[in-house]
């Protein structure tokens, strides 16, 4: 892999690697969203890069807030900036590769530190297995 490029924004920031794998250019863009207003900051961001989007493009995002109501610590409804989100996330034909592959997997456990809280992964049925929840996406076309 070669071609790394940085950017951090005002409250949020990405990482985009370009390379090659086997003859094969790859280009993976790790994006941080900030914790309030990640559909502003995703919206101008994905429309800030889309001249480098291509179907060889892997988006991996942390949109920093829990997209249904099984990911969210209390069955809370979610609130409308949150249906903004997923409807944008729909209509740039994102996926949401965890909840492809886990639909109805419910696996959060929170721990508050301080003023920071942490969000991780933890299977109910295996407590010893730990893992960073964050939303793996993958970007097929952004049209």
């Amino acid at each position: 892999m070669s071609g790394t490029k940085s950017q951090w924004r005002q409250r949020g920031h990405y990482i985009m690697i370009k390379g090659s794998i086997q003859q094969e250019y790859i280009m993976i863009i790790n994006v941080y969203a900030p914790n309030c207003r990640a559909l502003v900051y995703l919206k101008v961001l994905l429309r800030d890069l889309k001249g480098d989007l291509n179907s060889n493009t892997i988006v991996m995002v942390d949109f920093n807030t829990p997209l249904s109501e099984i990911d969210r610590s209390t069955r809370k409804k979610i609130n409308k900036d949150t249906v903004d989100l997923n409807d944008t996330i729909a209509q740039m034909d994102l996926t949401d590769i965890y909840r492809t592959f886990h639909p109805s997997l419910n696996l959060i456990f929170i721990s508050k530190m301080k003023t920071h809280t942490c969000y991780c992964i933890l299977p109910r049925e295996t407590p010893c297995f730990f893992r960073m929840k964050f939303y793996d996406t993958l970007l097929d076309r952004l049209d």
